[in-house]
């Protein structure tokens, strides 16, 4: 099915080629029935056939600027009407280059506005659109290839330069609302593996921040796929706690950490710059979450620190932890087995999650005799 956008650019160019045809055929008749037969050597014939001709090929180089000058009307009224037919070619002409150029950036965005759900997996979804973007794709370029699937309502200028700038990102785009179901499902929210939200400034209202919309679109997106970690960037600090009962993974507030910052330029410098340094996306060094080799699962901190050392120049400096959420199951322990067995049949049957989402935790400088488990990712410096 055809996008409102790109109907209404392709009436919009029908009536432009309409337009341009109607020009064409009365102003070659009224130039014919002018200049026909006029002066010694007439440049407009007296025979239908041959003098509409010439009235149309004049009129075609008038209307498209170019002008030769092979014809030219002798008679007031046929350069009142050529005059009029140069203003209208002008307008005519630029309305239909405008609309012809449109009309491809809009074919091109169109590829990406209607996605088969079934052909991605564990895809980052990205909604909303606001001047942080091209930053925040360009850092997630530096990770490594993945797709992602924008989904907001800025128009085809602003989108379209995105979609290829990214070496390692393939992007594709949907336009709409993402607090709508049918809008997610379209970018196939049910098999992604992450989801962004962030302050949205693609809308009708412009930077005003909708938190009513980002909370809707917190459930909208949990609610159709569980599995998926939703991170969601908020203005306001007293907005986290909502989006976070939203079942938000992680949520970042903006200048939450400004006053620690500032304190930290006083009593600690250098601090505050080394962690600019890690976390600016052009940096030379940056901080990162990698996989623990399995070999080294179950043992201490010092032989990881000194293979990743010697092995790619990296400084281990902690771990992510990812650790389940407390729930029923964590609950009932120490009870009846039976009893324990019969609740959580009856709870899972009702469609009740048995515990919360997973979450990170992170353990920084951690002693020598920490042991490492299965579920440890190292974070290194770079």
């Amino acid at each position: 099915m055809a996008s409102p956008i790109m109907g209404g650019l392709r009436s919009e160019f029908g009536r432009i080629v309409l337009a341009l045809a109607g020009v064409l055929v009365v102003g070659a008749h009224l130039i014919w029935i002018l200049e026909r037969g006029r002066g010694d050597s007439p440049q407009f014939a007296m025979d239908y056939p041959t003098g509409i001709g010439d009235a149309l090929w004049y009129v075609l180089v008038t209307i498209a600027t170019v002008g030769y000058g092979d014809k030219a009307p002798v008679s007031l009224a046929g350069r009142v009407v050529g005059g009029l037919l140069i203003l209208s070619g002008v307008v005519l002409v630029s309305l239909f280059t405008a609309t012809s150029s449109s009309l491809l950036v809009a074919r091109r965005i169109k590829e990406g506005d209607v996605l088969d759900a079934e052909t991605l997996t564990n895809h980052t979804i990205v909604c909303g659109w606001n001047r942080n973007m091209p930053r925040f794709l360009a850092a997630l370029a530096r990770a490594g290839e993945r797709a992602v699937v924008l989904i907001n309502e800025a128009p085809n200028d602003v989108i379209e330069p995105h979609l290829k700038a990214y070496a390692n990102l393939h992007i594709l785009f949907v336009r709409g609302s993402f607090t709508q179901e049918s809008i997610l499902a379209s970018a196939g929210v049910k098999a992604a593996g992450h989801a962004v939200i962030l302050p949205d400034e693609s809308g009708p209202r412009g930077e005003e921040q909708d938190e009513q919309k980002t909370v809707l679109a917190s459930l909208a997106i949990k609610e159709m796929n569980p599995q998926i970690k939703l991170y969601v960037h908020v203005k306001e600090r007293e907005d986290a706690a909502h989006v976070k009962r939203a079942k938000a993974d992680e949520v970042i507030v903006s200048d939450e950490f400004t006053g620690e910052m500032l304190a930290n330029h006083v009593a600690h410098p250098g601090a505050p710059q080394a962690l600019s340094e890690l976390m600016s996306f052009d940096a030379t060094h940056e901080l990162r979450a990698v996989d623990v080799p399995e070999r080294f699962v179950g043992g201490m901190v010092g032989p990881l620190a000194q293979y990743l050392r010697e092995t790619a120049n990296q400084l281990l400096i902690g771990f992510a932890v990812r650790e389940e959420g407390f729930g029923l199951t964590q609950a009932m322990r120490g009870g009846s087995d039976y009893i324990t067995e019969f609740i959580q049949q009856q709870v899972q049957a009702a469609g009740i999650s048995m515990s919360t989402d997973e979450h990170v935790s992170v353990r920084l400088n951690p002693p020598q005799d920490y042991v490492i488990g299965a579920k440890h990712s190292a974070l290194v410096m770079t």
